[in-house]
């Protein structure tokens, strides 16, 4: 349908594009045109947004008006209420544990060269303070799970964070898949939640539930509050879980690199790593987990057989696509990382893992929490302590004590070694299969010091 335009033309109108569209509802129509009653009446009546109407303005805006008072109204709820945050058990939330760090801690055995040879634990946690932290690692954290946890506007939760992720998954549950859904738990939420999950079931098992997210916030509102943001990023980094029966940053460091987190320089490379284990030390674990080849022999029938080596091949596709999956969040914690401006971009070319490298990362040096090598050694510590006082709650829970000893690590491990050597050249002349005839033995080292007047 055409609609016709009658107006007096002058010279001006002459040099202007008349735009209609008759389908839409959007009209530009110059304003010195003089229009027919009889056109505007029927225009007003079809597409009633043509006439103004101040009333429409001014009930649009009462929405987000209602929407900002309502969020101050619940950030002026969970920052002066907090006599309804209980336990399990009924009981108030002790805010003050978080300040005390109380949080279990192994007991080191060290020899003469300050090397760690055997732990007393519980949990493997040797923590470190926020000053000791690589400038570089608390980057990374930022950039990856918190990016305006220093900034003013941050005071226990990211505000922006949170409304962008409600939006992405409310669009999710309506069909419209848009952007990466996240739980936007910055960095004192995640901490709150790892202190007192032995308190809250909903923290412990982690719970998808608006009530345990609204929790968590009130739980950061408080700590913020109470304690700086250097002591929380602290005691996140020591209560995180990073596998393998390690807890704490600092033990991360020590068994996946080898490194000491007080003393040595972390790659980014490594950083990606540490950072992605805190969102799953499972699902973004580093080391190359290869299923064992099934043990077939010829007493297995065809479909026995087929059945093993087709179950070999499923682990060993999933384990290719978790490393794939690992790969990939190294690679977007390094993103970050350089949109942050943490790093240059030619550190993140050269940090980034591409799909075509070996499976089995050659930065990683896994070094055991047990040394099997100085298991007597540890054992004769222990009880030398436990004779004189010390108790076992002291030494694999709370105590964390540093226990030096003489003992010389390089020295003993080449005595052992030649030991072993000794022990199966002699064992070979005896009868293998009668145990009682061989022979086994201890050595003893001394170190001898002559003084001469």
């Amino acid at each position: 349908m055409k609609i016709r335009l009658i107006y007096r033309p002058t010279k001006k109108d002459k040099k202007i594009k008349k735009q209609i569209k008759s389908k839409g509802r959007t009209f530009r129509i110059p304003r010195h045109f003089r229009l027919d009653r009889h056109f505007m009446y029927h225009v007003k009546r079809r597409y009633w947004l043509v006439k103004k109407r101040p009333w429409l303005f001014r009930t649009l805006m009462v929405f987000p008006t209602i929407l900002i008072l309502g969020l101050l109204g619940l950030f002026g709820f969970a920052y002066f209420y907090t006599s309804d945050l209980k336990d399990d058990k009924d009981m108030p939330i002790d805010f003050g544990r978080f300040g005390r760090s109380d949080y279990n801690r192994a007991s080191y055995v060290l020899d003469a060269n300050n090397q760690i040879i055997g732990r007393f634990f519980y949990e493997v946690r040797d923590p470190i303070k926020y000053k000791e932290i690589p400038q570089l690692l608390k980057n990374g954290f930022v950039a990856a799970e918190d990016k305006r946890f220093y900034s003013p506007i941050q005071f226990g939760m990211d505000p922006l964070a949170t409304l962008r992720a409600g939006i992405i998954d409310a669009g999710y549950k309506v069909g419209f898949k848009y952007g990466n859904r996240s739980g936007a738990s910055g960095i004192t939420q995640q901490a709150s939640r790892l202190l007192y999950a032995d308190d809250l079931e909903e923290f412990r098992e982690r719970k998808a539930s608006l009530s345990r997210k609204f929790k968590e916030a009130r739980f950061a509102i408080q700590l913020i509050k109470k304690y700086s943001k250097e002591k929380i990023f602290e005691n996140l980094l020591n209560m995180i879980y990073f596998g393998h029966g390690v807890n704490g940053v600092s033990e991360a460091c020590r068994y996946y690199f080898g490194k000491d987190i007080r003393k040595d320089a972390l790659t980014p490379q490594e950083v990606a790593i540490l950072v992605s284990l805190n969102k799953s030390p499972t699902k973004y674990c580093p080391i190359y987990h290869k299923p064992l080849l099934p043990e077939i022999n010829n007493e297995m029938s065809i479909s026995e057989k087929k059945k093993m080596l087709d179950n070999y091949e499923t682990k060993l596709a999933k384990e290719n696509t978790r490393i794939l999956i690992a790969r990939e969040r190294y690679n977007w914690v390094l993103k970050r990382m350089y949109e942050e401006h943490y790093i240059t971009e030619r550190e993140y070319n050269s940090a980034k893992i591409n799909g075509n490298e070996l499976l089995e990362l050659s930065m990683l040096h896994i070094t055991p929490l047990k040394n099997h090598d100085f298991g007597y050694a540890d054992r004769f510590v222990k009880e030398m302590l436990l004779s004189t006082g010390h108790d076992d709650e002291e030494l694999s829970y709370s105590g964390g004590l540093k226990i030096y000893t003489t003992i010389d690590s390089r020295i003993q491990k080449i005595a052992d070694e030649e030991f072993q050597k000794h022990l199966l050249d002699v064992n070979l002349e005896k009868d293998k299969d009668d145990k009682s005839d061989q022979i086994d033995g201890a050595y003893i080292i001394m170190e001898v010091k002559t003084f001469w007047q």
